[in-house]
């Protein structure tokens, strides 16, 4: 399987049993995709479906998934760390 992307990916993550995908792009934009639920493009390629995205202000140099909390988290290439809900991606504002 080979999934495309219209932006340069930059990071990854999965959750613990695979069913869903953190990605972080170095335009600045988080999305969060459902891997179980793909859409076949071609023969060979499928896109997932996104079930939110996020634009930051910088490039996304890194991203990890909180499943007891129910949070992402992404750093950003000015060395912010931005905080999201992973049911709706709002990001938390302290």
């Amino acid at each position: 399987m080979l999934f495309k992307t219209d932006v340069f990916p930059s990071c990854l993550k999965t959750n613990s049993d695979g069913t869903r995908l953190v990605v972080g792009f170095v335009d600045g934009t988080v999305r969060f995709y459902d891997t179980t639920k793909a859409t076949k493009v071609s023969e060979f390629e499928e896109e997932f479906d996104e079930i939110w995205r996020f634009k930051t202000k910088t490039s996304v140099r890194g991203v990890d998934l909180d499943e007891t909390r129910g949070r992402v988290y992404a750093v950003t290439k000015n060395r912010a760390l931005c905080v999201f809900d992973l049911e709706t991606g709002r990001r938390y504002v302290s």
